[in-house]
């Protein structure tokens, strides 16, 4: 027969102090992890964001290479335009040598316009012989006129020429210009928005740290309390094996003191049997088993 189980206030103490600690480590870890998530997750934001950083500053740099490409077009046009301006300010200088050499006064250019309006008159107005050889005459002056001052107008085409040259270019130069400006706005918000980015992933490395920093501390927390947890169990198994020990010794006693009572039981039946007592049902049994 089993002996009633006596508590172990020592074991109650250490199982009570178990599920106590069980308790503030499923709180503890539930907290790491919430923490641990919280961390994956901001790390993931940040890694988005970079990828949007990354693909701004391509951008922008791609507009910032093309501005420079621009502008390098833009200073070559402003040179052609100086060296244009250099060469109108040298043809005028040696037309007004020349004209002053040749002591003409009246422009060149107004001379052979004279010269052409003359010689349209001629072959196109119909003009009786008196007018006609006035008309002769004064083309004739006209030429004698214009061959003195060939020579200058030929510096004035020139004059003219590279004038329309420095017009074409400053066109092209504006227009480079403009795109330059246009580029440059792009490429500003561009900028701007990698500022933003850089503001936003600067928060979130804050946040980031704070997170990590919390599940390191509950991480250390979680350990601690598992050391505590392992020595409490470690205890309580050792206690446990005591309390075994303890009833296996006991049990064994017992035993061996029924089995004893059994022994001296069956002696006496034996004794009863060989002086031919009558024997009970209660001895019979005995026998057999």
């Amino acid at each position: 027969m089993d002996m009633p189980t006596e508590t172990n206030p020592e074991l109650e103490k250490c199982e009570v102090e178990i599920a106590q600690l069980k308790e503030k480590y499923n709180i503890l870890y539930k907290e790491k992890e919430k923490w641990a998530e919280r961390k994956s997750e901001i790390s993931e934001q940040i890694i988005k964001i970079i990828r949007e950083v990354k693909r701004f500053k391509q951008s922008r740099n791609s507009f910032n290479s093309h501005i420079k490409e621009l502008k390098e077009q833009r200073d070559a046009h402003n040179e052609k335009i100086k060296q244009a301006l250099d060469m109108i300010k040298l043809l005028n200088n040696q037309t007004r040598q020349m004209k002053r050499k040749a002591g003409i006064k009246d422009d060149p250019m107004k001379i052979k316009e004279k010269l052409d309006k003359l010689n349209t008159r001629l072959e196109t107005e119909a003009l009786t012989f008196a007018k006609e050889k006035a008309l002769m005459k004064q083309i004739k002056d006209a030429r004698k006129e214009f061959g003195q001052v060939k020579e200058i107008t030929k510096v004035c085409e020139k004059i003219d020429n590279e004038k329309q040259k420095v017009k074409k270019i400053k066109q092209d130069a504006k227009e480079l210009h403009n795109k330059i400006q246009q580029i440059a706005k792009k490429s500003e918000e561009r900028h701007l928005k990698l500022l933003e980015l850089s503001r936003e992933v600067d928060e979130l490395k804050l946040k980031e740290e704070e997170a990590s920093k919390k599940f390191s501390e509950k991480k250390k927390e979680c350990a601690k309390l598992e050391t505590v947890l392992k020595d409490d169990l470690q205890k309580t198994s050792e206690i446990k094996k005591k309390e075994k020990k303890k009833r296996d010794k006991q049990k064994k006693k017992e035993k061996e003191k029924v089995e004893k009572k059994i022994g001296d039981k069956r002696k006496q039946v034996e004794e009863k049997l060989k002086s031919g007592k009558k024997l009970t049902k209660e001895d019979i049994l005995l026998l057999q088993s």
